[in-house]
């Protein structure tokens, strides 16, 4: 059995953190765990792309269109009416000497993760470009 305590033995009884602190822990609990949040809605403001369903007034012969192939660890882009692959910086000398615009022609299942890459290399060169999407051909 055991004995009582002595009060000298008891020791301090007041808490060892003050009850100010506990009562602000408690309450960011409250706010960051209890509080309803709003829903969260797709922001597209990040998204940087310029969408044209048609050309409209632009004339056709100021675009380059370029499809990106991967290439190693990178992207090489190969020319629609010649052929010609060139990387990144070598189709921004070509688009400023020919004073055109680099236009990426991808296919509507393009990877997201593949566009950003393909945009990182487009920009690193400092040139303006256009996207459009080649919709597959269903038989």
């Amino acid at each position: 059995m055991t004995r009582p305590l002595k009060l000298a033995e008891a020791g301090n009884l007041r808490l060892p953190v003050p009850f100010f602190d506990l009562l602000m822990v408690l309450l960011i609990c409250f706010m960051m765990f209890l509080a309803p949040t709003p829903r969260p809605s797709l922001d597209t403001s990040s998204i940087d792309v310029p969408l044209s369903r048609h050309a409209g007034e632009t004339d056709v012969s100021t675009l380059m269109p370029a499809v990106p192939r991967r290439h190693g660890t990178g992207w090489i882009y190969e020319l629609i009416p010649d052929g010609r692959r060139l990387a990144a910086a070598d189709l921004a000398m070509a688009a400023t000497a020919e004073r055109r615009k680099v236009v990426l022609v991808v296919p509507a299942t393009v990877n997201l993760q593949q566009f950003i890459e393909m945009q990182a290399d487009i920009r690193s060169q400092k040139i303006e470009f256009g996207l459009a999407v080649r919709e597959e051909v269903r038989k």
